[in-house]
């Protein structure tokens, strides 16, 4: 599949236009969810299956890609530290 943004499995979760790249070996996607409550990087197989959640940190996490032969994942990431950064 040559256009990401029209894959099933990822685009229009929860409403939410996520941001996807498929690994360079052409089997896995990784994607920004807010699935759980929060925005949160996962990977799957081009079908659908195999859906795991990489990070689990409050705040945000997105705009990953494969780094590589796609071992290893770069990403984006919001650490908020204090109780009233969190809130925001």
């Amino acid at each position: 599949m040559n256009n990401i943004e029209n894959h099933p499995h990822v685009f229009e979760i929860n409403k939410i236009k996520t941001e996807a790249t498929i690994s360079p070996k052409g089997d896995r996607i990784v994607f920004t969810s807010m699935r759980t409550g929060d925005l949160e990087l996962f990977t799957m197989n081009l079908d659908g299956s195999d859906v795991r959640q990489i990070t689990d940190e409050p705040s945000y996490d997105g705009g990953a890609f494969f780094y590589s032969v796609g071992s290893q994942l770069v990403f984006r990431a919001s650490r908020p530290t204090t109780e009233e950064e969190i809130a925001t």
